[in-house]
């Protein structure tokens, strides 16, 4: 029973021993990885973003200049 009790005592301890000597560069790499990809995401958001806006700006205008025309044509009359 003691010998059992050792064992898993023992498993435990190395355990702990692998988990506090893992390897903390991978992290490292996981986050010089994630920042890349999040500086890339966000230029690509950009990138998509900025025609967009531009064409409902240009929406806008010819709005505006639409009116303006018809409100003209309606004094006109």
């Amino acid at each position: 029973m003691i010998k059992i009790i050792e064992g898993i005592f023992l498993t435990i301890v190395l355990l702990f021993m692998l988990v506090a000597c893992s390897d903390s560069s991978e992290k490292d790499k996981k986050s010089a990885i994630d920042k890349t990809t999040e500086k890339i995401a966000s230029e690509v958001v950009n990138s998509i973003k900025t025609p967009i806006d531009k064409a409902k700006m240009a929406q806008k205008l010819t709005d505006d200049h639409t009116r303006r025309v018809e409100e003209a044509a309606k004094q006109a009359e």
